[in-house]
């Protein structure tokens, strides 16, 4: 969720980008949720509370940004309520992205895994015993833990956390590569990059904001992990194509085209060639991995209540994955803005809410 896209005619590119991957506008689902604009409106008011976003240029960028806009085509059946409180969520996916960004340009990467830290002790402890009154990610963390946690299954709350934590170990793995200016390999990158990605993290909150069960044996089957595998894969590669000239010029390895540019000896327009290739490669499998899910959940005894919810579960992810390099491609975007910073800079989506950075005074 971090990259940038080096073209000025985003109209045409979104066309003949989704024809490159082999899609095409009968495979793009059109739903999304009723109360998208309530929603947005909310988790612009709640982070602005939290400190996280100011000022007018902030605000004006998180209307542009439109993430509630995003996760709301994962969501198309949620209630206000819980799409506000699940794009809160994910919203936050983002901040903690802009906050490593910062970490690495400003060279504060012990400031940034000193948060990852205090963030996973929250979510360990489900929010008790944070400072209700304080500012920045772990006291909005915090007042998201306390009012998440009983609305959802424990399983489902244990499953988030394990996969926060595997998102803070990629992250920081990510880093050293930035900092020390190596390339991971081709099987090192797809691993860090889907654990880095926070899809996982995605997809528990889609399947929390639908209200459908998917059950662990289901979650965790060999199908489900191949499907899950894919669509991230598919999300984070289509990313890294669009933003690969701003990785290149921020020294920033951590690109899917760069890999395979540094693995295979060949220049970046013949990685470009190969990463879309297998962009396209991974859409055309989609359909028969999720059949494979479905099949799983009848294979091992669910009844059709519990199969509907797996459907409608695997509805949304698909439906949010397909849109993720819409979103990307749409005018005022966060990788247009992305690409408008210059190199060595983060952006400025957020405040700095780093343990060492700038305190901002808590909204009213």
């Amino acid at each position: 969720m971090r990259k940038a896209i080096g073209v000025t005619r985003v109209e045409d590119l979104r066309d003949s980008a989704m024809r490159s991957f082999g899609i095409d506008d009968s495979q793009i689902p059109t739903s999304r949720a009723r109360f998208t604009a309530e929603a947005h409106e909310n988790v612009k008011e709640w982070a602005s509370r939290f400190g996280l976003i100011s000022g007018p240029d902030q605000l004006r960028a998180f209307d542009d940004l439109a993430y509630t806009a995003l996760f709301a085509r994962g969501c198309p059946h949620a209630t206000l309520e819980d799409l506000t409180l699940f794009s809160q969520w994910f919203a936050v996916l983002f901040f903690l992205d802009d906050q490593q960004d910062i970490a690495v340009f400003t060279g504060r990467s012990g400031s940034f895994a000193a948060l990852q830290d205090e963030l996973g002790d929250i979510l360990l402890q489900g929010g008790t015993g944070a400072n209700e009154d304080g500012i920045g990610l772990p006291a909005a963390v915090a007042d998201l833990c306390r009012r998440t946690r009983p609305v959802v299954s424990d399983r489902w709350w244990n499953r988030f956390t394990a996969h926060a934590e595997s998102v803070f170990a990629a992250q920081r793995a990510e880093n050293r590569h930035r900092l020390e200016g190596t390339v991971p390999s081709v099987g090192e990158f797809i691993t860090m990059r889907r654990e880095a990605s926070t899809v996982e993290i995605c997809f528990d909150l889609i399947e929390a904001c639908e209200r459908g069960r998917f059950p662990n044996a289901v979650r965790y089957s060999p199908a489900a992990r191949d499907y899950v595998a894919a669509l991230n894969d598919f999300t984070t590669w289509t990313n890294d194509l669009f933003g690969v000239e701003r990785d290149a010029a921020n020294a920033d390895p951590n690109n899917y085209v760069l890999v395979r540019q540094h693995a295979d000896g060949c220049d970046r327009q013949h990685a470009v060639k190969t990463a879309t290739e297998d962009v396209r490669r991974l859409f055309g499998t989609l359909a028969e991995l999720r059949r494979r899910v479905e099949d799983t959940a009848f294979a091992l005894g669910f009844d059709e209540e519990v199969r509907g919810g797996v459907r409608r579960v695997l509805d949304g992810w698909y439906a949010w994955a397909v849109h993720v390099p819409l979103s990307y491609l749409a005018e005022n975007s966060r990788l247009i803005k992305m690409d408008e910073v210059p190199s060595g800079t983060p952006p400025r989506f957020t405040e700095d809410v780093l343990p060492d950075g700038r305190v901002v005074e808590r909204t009213p």
